[in-house]
């Protein structure tokens, strides 16, 4: 082959440079026809807001395999874009006589309004080989955009978050609870109420379930915690929850009504809006002495007890003074001996003898 393209080139006049990039671009490009991608809905028709809507992603070639997949989901206006799962779906199908094998990526959009959304184009790329031991060969492409339908069903909030789930549960309630419906609960200053409020559904992240309303009542603090949310996919069944944590001290004495929470999801099965409602809490707020005084004297400063602190004083000289008392005591010695009187002994012992006799 490479002799015929010799002579054909020398026949025709091609330069040598057209020659070599004729015999070296395809090696490193790929050419056109050998893979493509497509992007399209799991259905068609409109979607309810808050509802899941798969989206595909294929990438197909007629080679051997693929290699490098990357790409990255753009942010959709209105709605949520996730990839639950990394991993892609192997696919084969004929093309002209042809086998060509094929990889799915399936993407969750949740939309959060109702109208025309719009997933934008956003590029993929890869890489396939034709044969084992061949150098890999790079794919560029750019995804077409896609027009989703939403609606909102009737009664639900606009504006507001919405969960679209057949299997959704929630589970709300404060730590301290009214002994009968509509009494208010008793505490003082310095108690503490904790809500907590969980909530889960089949086939919706954690991230959709909008947070807790703010609470701001003068006279208690409120403190809420950064919420839980977690995601959990197992053998394909996907499950989202968030927990929340709000703690309320009570700060000064008065009657305090904490307000209500109300929950609102869409069944799509049954075509009914539900409500899930936690009644507002009354709470009566008295003092307590002890919260926030300063602690009680000791018992060594109480005037109807006796004082010994004197004996200390008494004692200080005693412990300062008891290391250095054994020195003390041989310098007195050592003085006292130098100024003691002394007998001199005679200047000549002999004589002095003599005369005696």
């Amino acid at each position: 082959m490479n002799r015929r393209w010799i002579e054909a080139s020398r026949a025709g006049g091609l330069p040598l440079l057209a020659l070599l990039l004729a015999l070296v671009l395809p090696s490193a490009v790929a050419a056109a026809g050998d893979a493509n991608i497509r992007i399209l809905l799991d259905r068609d028709g409109p979607v309810w807001v808050g509802e899941e809507l798969p989206i595909h992603l294929e990438l197909w070639t007629r080679d051997l395999s693929f290699s490098d997949q990357s790409f990255v989901l753009p942010e959709v206006s209105g709605a949520f874009l996730l990839q639950a799962e990394a991993g892609g779906m192997n696919l084969s199908e004929r093309r002209g006589g042809e086998s060509w094998q094929g990889l799915r990526y399936t993407f969750s959009l949740y939309p959060q309004r109702a109208g025309t959304l719009v997933v934008p184009s956003f590029a993929v790329r890869f890489s396939t080989r034709r044969a084992f031991g061949q150098p890999p060969v790079p794919h560029a492409f750019a995804t077409d955009p896609l027009e989703v339908a939403a609606r909102r069903p009737p009664g639900a909030e606009p504006g507001a978050l919405l969960v679209t789930s057949s299997d959704f549960s929630v589970d709300a309630s404060w730590s301290v609870e009214p002994a009968e419906e509509g009494e208010a609960v008793k505490l003082q200053t310095g108690d503490a109420l904790v809500l907590t409020v969980r909530r889960e559904a089949d086939r919706v992240p954690g991230m959709v379930f909008a947070p807790l309303p703010a609470i701001e009542i003068e006279g208690l603090g409120v403190y809420p915690d950064a919420p839980d949310v977690s995601d959990r996919v197992y053998r394909g069944d996907f499950t989202g929850s968030r927990t929340d944590r709000v703690t309320v001290v009570a700060e000064q004495p008065g009657a305090y009504t904490l307000p209500g929470l109300a929950f609102e999801w869409w069944d799509p099965r049954a075509e009914q809006l539900r409500r899930r409602t936690l009644p507002e809490l009354v709470v009566e707020v008295s003092v307590n002495p002890n919260w926030g005084a300063p602690p009680p004297a000791d018992a060594s400063n109480r005037g109807d007890d006796p004082n010994w602190d004197w004996l200390g004083w008494l004692a200080l000289p005693v412990v300062l003074w008891w290391p250095v008392w054994p020195l003390l005591r041989r310098t007195v010695a050592w003085f006292a001996n130098f100024l003691a009187p002394r007998r001199l002994q005679p200047l000549n012992p002999g004589r002095s003898e003599g005369r005696d006799q």
